[in-house]
């Protein structure tokens, strides 16, 4: 096992180092260099063996005197996921990859750092024997036999901060399988026999930090005549520069745990800033309603949630997260609806009953006002623009108000301060011709587009063959169809909170339910999971395709129906 150490040059401070104090740091306002030796350290981490380097920092006065000041310094990565410092001794353990910064500072403030590069490989045995690596050494290329990789999609994009990622492959011939999975900085590879699919996850950090593109690769051997090797077209995954961010709130039904005999049903919930802490169950063991509380929106910072917990038209129930205390009147005098959402600021609602819109304090249930349907329809699905200036919501001649028939969508202008709406303008009509309607409407981050599902003529809840599409919110732009396979009810969407950034074009991920095949280990399809695709508005206006592959959210349960992914900001916990 080889360990590689290569260094150049010195880091400087940014600007000049001033003060002082009783340490023995300098106290001259003139003087101007803080530097780190070396500068351009380049680790390589082969085999998770560690790389440990000693870094010295001096400061250079006006004058040209030069001081050691390294045991005066606080010694600091700028991404910990690389290593870290005992002293001044920098001990990197193979957690990140890709470029980082050494930082250190004076007593007095003073700061300067130096850029550092790591590389990570190394091989992986999943099962195998131990002499795999060996076998595809010494195997010649053969043809007409490679595995096919099932997942994911060519070219998907996916968020630095994912936490893990699946590689699935399609395969009949061989029983044993090298998958290489490396980028500019990372390279990894894995072993594994008798199994179609691999997971990245304890080595995902290690991509996360390199934020480069990685390539995926699958080859297949067959144990008993290992003198060939199949090796399968190459797939390539995107990063984004930034993490996504955003607490995900979603309805999830374990058919292991009610097969059980235990609920088996939750508002499970997720937050990004931690992929590597599991999603949890919102309610404990003593405060889980005993109803069915799937239809639930989130206020825009995570801290109150809104539930019906008696189905359609049931109860209606806000909690403050925090506190974890009910806001409104329960029992009979609580106020009911089929589906609520917050205003901007989470004083509000807006509540549907009987497909009769009203906007509710969010403290009392008192009605404010009444909105107006447009003659002849119901309305349903309201949700309001992130600024709070705007109400989509849809409206239908036919079915109930979550079940829609007919459906179109139509957006209006709010005064939050007067509480007075505007006119409903018909954004997406329903389409008589096609027979095609239009539900479950979403706003971007920037309130500037809406994701909607739309599907054939008839009940739209569940409906198997609707798909995702989004509409600029003036109208400007028509809808774009962000999903095509039918048969496999993609619904639901929503935009994740704050948008991201690739190549220097700015990107916004939704979520949406489906119940399309995932790879190798949902072959068949038919559980609704969590999907997550990108959207990149810029292409959009352009006229150009604007939506990329969709990945499978790997935080959740492959044995649940997860579906009514609702965002936050952030998770709220109780004080």
């Amino acid at each position: 096992m080889s360990v590689l150490l290569a260094v150049a040059g010195c880091g400087v401070a940014s600007g000049p180092v001033t003060g002082g104090d009783d340490t023995g740091a300098p106290n001259d306002p003139m003087m101007s260099q803080l530097s780190v030796t070396p500068s351009g350290l380049v680790a390589r981490v082969v085999d998770d063996t560690v790389v440990n380097h000693d870094f010295t920092a001096t400061y250079t006065a006006e004058d040209g005197t030069v001081t050691d000041v390294t045991d005066q310094v606080e010694w600091s990565l700028a991404d910990t996921r690389f290593g870290k410092f005992h002293g001044n001794r920098l001990t990197v353990m193979g957690g990140g990859a890709g470029l980082t910064e050494v930082v250190a500072k004076l007593p007095n403030g003073a700061s300067a750092s130096a850029p550092m590069t790591v590389f990570v490989s190394g091989t992986r045995n999943l099962g195998a024997p131990d002499y795999a690596a060996s076998l595809f050494d010494s195997a010649s290329p053969v043809a007409n036999c490679a595995p096919a990789i099932a997942y994911p999609e060519n070219h998907t994009l996916v968020p630095a901060n994912l936490g893990s990622l699946d590689v699935h492959w399609a395969d009949t011939v061989n029983d044993l399988f090298k998958v290489h999975v490396h980028n500019l900085y990372v390279d990894l590879t894995f072993f594994t026999k008798d199994a179609t699919w691999m997971t990245v996850d304890s080595d995902w950090s290690k991509f996360a930090t390199s934020r480069a593109p990685i390539t995926l690769e699958v080859v297949g051997m067959q144990s008993a005549e290992p003198t060939g090797t199949c090796t399968a077209a190459a797939r390539y995954v995107d990063v984004t520069r930034d993490d996504a961010r955003g607490a995900v709130y979603y309805w999830s039904t374990d058919w292991v745990a009610r097969a059980q005999g235990q609920t088996g049903q939750d508002i499970v919930r997720y937050d990004l800033a931690t992929p590597q802490i599991a999603p949890a169950p919102m309610f404990t063991d003593a405060n889980r309603p005993a109803t069915c509380v799937g239809c639930h929106a989130l206020s825009r910072d995570g801290r109150r949630i809104a539930m019906t917990q008696d189905g359609s038209t049931g109860r209606g129930s806000v909690i403050d997260l925090p506190s974890n205390r009910e806001l409104m009147p329960t029992g009979a005098d609580a106020p009911r609806w089929s589906t609520a959402v917050f205003n901007h600021d989470g004083s509000k609602l807006i509540a549907v009953q009987n497909g009769q819109m009203r906007l509710i304090t969010a403290t009392s249930g008192q009605t404010i006002t009444t909105l107006s349907n447009t003659p002849g329809t119901i309305a349903g699905n309201p949700e309001f623009s992130p600024d709070g200036t705007k109400l989509v919501n849809v409206e239908s001649t036919g079915m109930d108000d979550w079940a829609f028939g007919n459906a179109s969508i139509v957006v209006r202008s709010f005064n939050n301060r007067a509480n007075v709406f505007g006119a409903a303008d018909v954004v997406i009509p329903f389409d008589v011709a096609g027979g095609t309607q239009s539900y479950y409407p979403s706003w971007s981050p920037d309130g500037e587009w809406l994701a909607v599902t739309r599907s054939p003529n008839g009940n739209s809840y569940a409906n198997p063959d609707a798909t995702i599409w989004i509409v600029k919110a003036d109208g400007s732009v028509p809808p774009i169809e962000m999903t095509t396979a039918t048969g496999v009810m993609d619904s639901w969407a929503r935009w994740m909170p704050a948008g991201n950034n690739v190549n220097d074009e700015s990107v916004y991920f939704l979520t949406f339910s489906s119940a399309r095949p995932f790879g190798t280990r949902i072959p068949e399809g038919g559980l609704p999971q969590i999907w997550v695709a990108p959207f990149y508005p810029r292409r959009a206006v352009d006229g150009r395709p604007a939506t990329g592959a969709a990945y499978r959210a790997p935080f959740q349960s492959i044995y649940a129906s997860n579906h009514n992914a609702q965002w936050t900001t952030a998770v709220v916990n109780a004080e």
